[in-house]
């Protein structure tokens, strides 16, 4: 059986069925290059097992299921296992190759931007702000954020992520990268008075949320990773009045 356990955003997330679900697996592993939050020393410590990295390719290739065809195997997600498309492919894949599968879902970012007081179903498209780098200048986030807009839609912006070199993107980069762009695409989509939420550390007790201008935004410490950024869509009375507390 191969079994897909997410974590949550911290070790106090974890369930009592996660829990039960890790201590009955013969082989663990650890997926934890897409966030950051609960480390695999942690783990080991708390359960008393060893516990075994699995990176990106790892994963990606489906490797992990020739060890799931005689073995329960548990891979452990920060987070919740599904909100990374990998993980279907992965419940296919066991399909595909006879191989049982179970899912345990945990708190997520989803859950935890509701926090801003915006109600999660007004929230569109995701995207994601690299890291711009020779040769590779993407600029399809300004889409999102533009087509999210024109549907009256806040959007969601998860910044970059380079676990192997422990790179995480502050908000000030996100910024620099959507001005460049901006710059580079001829679109008008926001200016220093634009309003956005940063979300630093969401589901921690240390989480924090700023609402506040891309201008005050530029100089404002954020504290560690890992951080987001939300593009509000007109805000309802009560949403605006819900961020005030946050300016």
């Amino acid at each position: 059986m191969l079994k897909l356990i997410g974590l949550g955003l911290e070790m106090q997330d974890l369930s009592i069925k996660a829990v039960q679900e890790i201590i009955t697996s013969q082989r663990l592993f650890l997926e934890e290059y897409t966030s950051h939050g609960i480390n695999k020393q942690e783990l080991e410590l708390f359960f008393n097992r060893l516990i075994e990295s699995a990176d990106r390719d790892f994963v990606e290739s489906g490797k992990i299921l020739d060890n799931a065809k005689d073995e329960d195997v548990a891979l452990l997600i920060l987070g919740d296992p599904l909100i990374a498309t990998t993980h279907t492919d992965l419940l296919l894949r066991c399909k595909e190759h006879g191989i049982r599968a179970k899912v345990v879902h945990n708190n997520s970012i989803y859950n935890s931007i509701t926090d801003t007081g915006l109600q999660i179903y007004k929230f569109g498209k995701t995207t994601t702000i690299p890291y711009w780098e020779t040769n590779y200048e993407p600029t399809s986030f300004l889409d999102v954020i533009e087509q999210n807009h024109g549907i009256e839609a806040h959007t969601l912006c998860l910044l970059d992520i380079k676990k192997d070199q422990d790179k995480y993107m502050q908000p000030q980069d996100a910024i620099a990268v959507l001005e460049n762009a901006q710059q580079k695409t001829g679109k008008n989509i926001f200016d220093d008075k634009t309003k956005i939420i940063v979300c630093s550390r969401m589901g921690t007790e240390d989480q924090s949320i700023k609402y506040l201008s891309i201008k005050d935004a530029k100089k404002t410490d954020f504290g560690g990773p890992l951080h987001m950024l939300i593009f509000p869509a007109t805000l309802h009375e009560m949403e605006l009045e819900f961020l005030t507390q946050f300016s």
